[in-house]
């Protein structure tokens, strides 16, 4: 196996924009390193620990290490929905936390805009303006 280049998880996903053919940064991580890029990306460990408890156990017994693209063709087959649950948490669930976080900074982003343009500099001024 040759050496691998390192690039963050983020990186990649930028590489992935709409004028490139996303699955060319992405697939190629190692499964592990992945799950644990989102981690890194939103903070937390709820990648990490997926990936422990539910899914690892599927993947170990390749005796190599998988990248995402290997662990999208090779899920085992189980019952539809549990399939479904799997791909859900490796390829969904980090792209909707992501989506998700982004829109809480926007909004937050966006309040303290408000927040700054509309109150006064300190609370004295606003008493005035009541009274």
């Amino acid at each position: 196996m040759g050496k691998m280049n390192k690039i963050p998880l983020e990186e990649r996903l930028q590489k992935a924009g709409r004028d490139s053919p996303g699955y060319s940064a992405i697939f190629p991580l190692p499964l592990e390193a992945y799950l644990y890029g989102w981690d890194g990306l939103l903070g937390g460990s709820r990648f990490a620990e997926m990936y422990r408890q539910e899914i690892q156990c599927y993947f170990s017994l390749f005796g190599k290490i998988c990248t995402l693209s290997e662990a999208v063709a090779l899920l085992p087959p189980f019952e539809g929905i549990e399939q479904l649950e799997l791909l859900a948490g490796i390829l969904v669930e980090p792209f909707a936390a992501w989506s998700e976080k982004n829109r809480e900074k926007k909004n937050q982003e966006e309040k303290n805009g408000r927040r700054n343009r509309h109150e006064p500099e300190n609370n004295n001024a606003r008493y005035c303006e009541r009274n």
